[in-house]
């Protein structure tokens, strides 16, 4: 400096100077002060997240009556480490590492998850099987028709979602029986010339004794699970009853079953071979299960098991779409996907899931296995007429298993 004053400079930070100024036993006591505001900070976000488990094991608790399987889905859920995921509003949803969209579904609402249909995962189609990633954003598609499947248990991985599943399962299979069991007897005495109500209680209760079934209720049950055949239960009730068994009504309305949606009590459309309204179909009674719709021409038909076979119909009044299988193969190309997508928007159809692989003789071509939901056969058609004009197409056919599911 001018004149040739010395100048001491200290340069320090915070925690130098009050080194400095109070010495050693000051630092260590301002350290003690902010390790224990952190520790407060995560014992209050631990105890946040313990309550919210807690929330979600007491939910899971009040939808399983199984002991065994309540430890086992806490068991697969304590075990797994978290992704975080977003909602399209951007809230966090937090679920185990392997979650999938239904289990996301369950983490919003248990309705959102038993009406859930797809997913959409940051802005594009995603399989409802597929694990979820860190950080995507998720959105579900609902309907108010759709339901939970059982196969959805072979991904699930919380337990939420799994309590869920197996509720809505249980219940539905015991409901479903009894309104198809009621169908299937209803028939079997309107082609005897007697109706559910022409047959007197007092029948009614005597051969409820005489075969030990505890009500008419677990009788409608047991035939709608394929445990008895309802013709032979309206001949037994008539011929006891001192009622003429002879089949005096055959038309198609008392000979066949009608199936009026995809979605309906006690009757599944077969995975093997996708039926469509306007193709012909046949049921097959499945014990303990309920009936599956096939193709008359289904390839699977007479391996399938089943004791039972029953003439089907479609209703003339239908509800709701249909599911079909596609298998596209094209040259692949950056917007292939984007092009199949639009062609089945614009033919008014929907896709509820896909998956896309290299096709086995060719690196250069693409394999797309796309699911639909179409009205009929004639919609499908338009369908597979419209994807073939696409650029790349090489080859559309509808997909067939040659095994069972």
């Amino acid at each position: 400096m001018p004149g040739g004053i010395m100048l001491n400079v200290q340069i320090r930070t915070r925690d130098m100077h009050t080194l400095a100024e109070a010495g050693i036993i000051s630092v260590w006591h301002q350290y003690a002060k902010q390790r224990a505001v952190q520790i407060e900070k995560h014992s209050i976000e631990a105890e946040k997240q313990m309550r919210e488990w807690l929330g979600r094991l007491k939910e899971v608790q009040n939808y399983t009556d199984d002991s065994l399987q309540f430890y086992d889905t806490i068991k697969k859920e304590l075990v797994s480490n978290e992704i975080s995921v977003y909602t399209p509003k951007g809230d966090v949803i937090d679920l185990p590492r392997h979650a999938t969209p239904v289990d996301f579904a369950y983490a919003i609402h248990r309705e959102v998850g038993n009406h859930c249909i797809g997913a959409v995962v940051n802005g594009s189609p995603y399989p409802i099987y597929k694990p979820l990633e860190m950080a995507q954003v998720v959105e579900i598609i609902t309907r108010e028709d759709a339901h939970p499947h059982a196969g959805w248990l072979q991904f699930v991985v919380t337990a939420k979602a799994r309590s869920a599943i197996n509720k809505y399962l249980k219940e539905l299979a015991q409901n479903d029986a009894t309104t198809l069991g009621q169908r299937l007897l209803g028939n079997a005495l309107r082609r005897r010339g007697h109706t559910l109500e022409s047959v007197g209680e007092a029948r009614w209760q005597h051969y409820l004794q005489e075969n030990h079934i505890a009500d008419r209720n677990t009788l409608l049950t047991e035939i709608g699970q394929g445990l008895h055949q309802a013709a032979l239960i309206a001949t037994a009730l008539l011929e006891e009853a001192g009622s003429a068994v002879a089949i005096v009504c055959d038309d198609e309305n008392t000979r066949q079953l009608e199936v009026h949606s995809a979605f309906e009590s006690g009757i599944s459309l077969a995975e093997c071979c996708h039926p469509l309204p306007q193709e012909p179909i046949i049921g097959q009674v499945v014990p303990g299960i309920g009936i599956h719709i096939h193709r008359r021409e289904c390839p699977l038909r007479g391996i399938v098991g089943g004791e039972e076979w029953i003439d089907a119909t479609w209703a003339a009044e239908r509800k709701g779409l249909f599911p079909a299988e596609l298998e596209i193969t094209a040259q692949e190309y950056p917007r292939l996907l984007a092009n199949v997508s639009g062609a089945i928007a614009d033919a008014g159809a929907n896709i509820t899931d896909f998956q896309m692989n290299h096709a086995a003789h060719d690196a250069h071509q693409r394999i797309l296995t796309v699911w639909v939901e179409v009205r009929d056969r004639e919609h499908l058609a338009q369908l597979t007429r419209q994807l073939r004009l696409l650029e790349g197409v090489v080859q559309v056919r509808r997909a067939e298993r040659s095994q069972t599911p």
